[in-house]
Formats: C-alpha cells, structure tokens, sequence
C-alpha cells in the first residue's frame, strides 16, 4: 500500500504546483500579536478638539496613518481589534488570525468525540469477546471479536462514495434550505456517534441480563464467562461508529482546508490530524480515571455477569454530549464571522 502510494505520488510529479514560499510566518505574526496583547495594557487615548494628530503620530511610534486610523476605530472589541488598534498590524493579517482561533476552537471541540471513535477498536472488541458466536463450531475454533470490526471498515468504504458521490450531490440540487454544509455533516456525524454508544449501552445492558456459562478460552487457555447473547447484536453499532467517521473527520479535515487562512493551512490540517492523537489519549485517560475509582466498570472476563459496565458507557455517552455542545458553541462563533 505505502509503496503503490509513492509511485502514484511520482507518477503526477509534474503536475504538483508548489506554492511560493511566504515572506513572513504567519504563526510567528500571530505570536506577535498575542504578546502585544499580554504585555500592552488597554490605553484608551482620549484627544482633545485641538489636539494635532500629526504630532500625535510623530509621537506614537507608529506608521504614518496607523493613528489616524486608530482614532477612528471603535473603541469597543476583542483584543485583536485592541492590537490592530494600538499595535498597528495589518488588517488583513488580524482577520486571518481571527479566524485561525475561531477554526481552532471547531477543531478542539472534535476532541471528545475522537476519545470515542477509538472504542470500535477497544470496548466494542472487548465487549464482544464476552458474547456468544453466531456459529458453534465442532472443531473448537473460536472466531476473533476483532473480526466483527471489520464492518466499521465496511461501512466506511461503502458510506464515502454513497455519500459524496450520490446523497450530498442530489442534496445540493435539491432547493432545501437545510443545506447541508461542514459544519452541520460534522454534527449530524457526533449525533450518529451518540446513538451507536446508545446502541452499545443497550447490548451491554442486556448482555448483563442474560444467562452465563463459563467456557475455555483456546486462545489464553482460561476460563472466561460468555453471555448466551449473539455478537451479531454488535453490528449495528459497528455501522453506526463508521458512518460518524465518514461524516466527521472527512467533513473536519475538509473544514480546515477550505475556512483557515491562505497563509495558515498547512498549520490548520495538521491540528486536524493532531486532534485525532488528543482524543486517543483522553479515551485512555477516561479508562484509566474509571479504573482507578471503580474496577467494575470496566470489562473484567471473570466478573462480566456482575460488572458495571454499562455505567461506562454512560460516561462516554456524556462525553460525546459535552463534546457536542462545545462544538455547538464553537460553531456558532464562526459562523457569525463567516
């Protein structure tokens, strides 16, 4: 796979444009502006009738006309209109900063929902390990929960050209005034995520009320306590964890590519992909923090009929909801800019 990747990449090198290299990091103009923020103090400069504001330039250090300028401005604002004001940074350049921290907040909200998706590879396998096969085999042979992973997989490969080949297409055609741009497939994305932790909670609840017989594990050679309950009740949540994936981190890292600024979306795809890293250690964080108050509430082979497990699907139902109102917030912030 990485090696049919490269050759592709070759193969269109001629066709690759490499943009020009900026005169200035933007990030670095960012960080100038947040310090002059810190370590200048709000001064509200009152002038008087007669006061000549050629001297008042002279005086302030600033470019020609940035005074004048500054004078005319509200004085009312964040503290970016604070450092274009009294710092005399370029307009263009406040705006695109303005932005990076509205689009950054969007994608800092994802963060709870990223400690989730990890559970199709954790809980949900280790949930399933615990259920009984479809199949009774003769020979002993234990199929892998792992294996029942592989319809997130499925779900992703058939939901990405279902989606943006056919339904998001038909829908733009369509004069609704539902439209369903990024940010809304990114919401409508953490509410499929909710419901297939809600799905999950409802196997798991009921996995706890049905009979249980202890069987060997051929693979560790120990006892393990399986519920007379299917493992193919586990499919609709697998199904439902990937169309999430689809909407959501498609929709994100398409977000980040076509709102963040010119000069700034290098920085802003990569804090897509980081995100992804942040959620992964805030899910092992949530097992550690569950563990460590209660050994129950998570998945114990010998304790499975007695466990509280499903209380920690609970909390991540909960940290998808915060998650899902912060993104909210933080949408509706750039929107209003936007």
């Amino acid at each position: 796979g990485y090696l049919l990747g490269v050759i592709i990449l070759f193969a269109g090198k001629k066709r690759l444009t490499i943009a020009p290299k900026p005169s200035e990091n933007s990030l670095f103009v960012a960080w100038s502006m947040f310090k002059h923020a810190v370590y200048c103090s709000p001064r509200k400069q009152a002038t008087s009738p007669t006061a000549d504001p050629t001297d008042s330039e002279a005086n302030s250090g600033l470019r020609p006309g940035v005074q004048q300028a500054s004078m005319q401005s509200p004085v009312n604002g964040d503290w970016l209109d604070r450092v274009q004001r009294d710092g005399g940074f370029d307009r263009v350049k406040v705006q695109n900063v303005r932005l990076l921290g509205r689009v950054t907040a969007v994608l800092l909200s994802l963060a709870f929902y990223m400690a989730t998706i990890t559970q199709t590879t954790t809980t949900y396998i280790l949930q399933g390990e615990l259920m009984q096969e479809p199949v009774n085999r003769s020979d002993g042979y234990k199929i892998p929960a792992s294996m029942f992973a592989g319809f997130d997989a499925l779900t992703i490969l058939g939901a990405v050209p279902l989606l943006y080949g056919i339904i998001y297409p038909v829908w733009s055609t369509l004069d609704f005034s539902f439209q369903l741009n990024h940010l809304r497939k990114i919401g409508m994305g953490m509410l499929i995520s909710l419901i297939s932790l809600l799905a999950a909670f409802l196997v798991e609840f009921h996995r706890r009320e049905c009979n249980h017989h202890i069987v060997l594990d051929p693979l560790t050679l120990q006892n393990t306590t399986i519920a007379e309950m299917s493992i193919l009740f586990q499919i609709p949540q697998y199904m439902l964890a990937g169309l999430a994936e689809v909407m959501v981190i498609i929709s994100a890292l398409e977000f980040a590519y076509f709102f963040s600024p010119k000069p700034m979306k290098g920085f802003c795809i990569g804090m897509a992909y980081a995100v992804s890293g942040v959620g992964g250690l805030l899910s092992s964080l949530i097992v550690t923090i569950t563990n460590s108050i209660d050994t129950s509430l998570y998945y114990r082979p010998n304790a499975s009929d007695t466990g509280h497990v499903h209380v920690f699907y609970v909390i991540l139902i909960g940290c998808v909801s915060v998650g899902l109102v912060l993104f909210y917030f933080a949408a509706r912030n750039f929107r209003s800019l936007h």
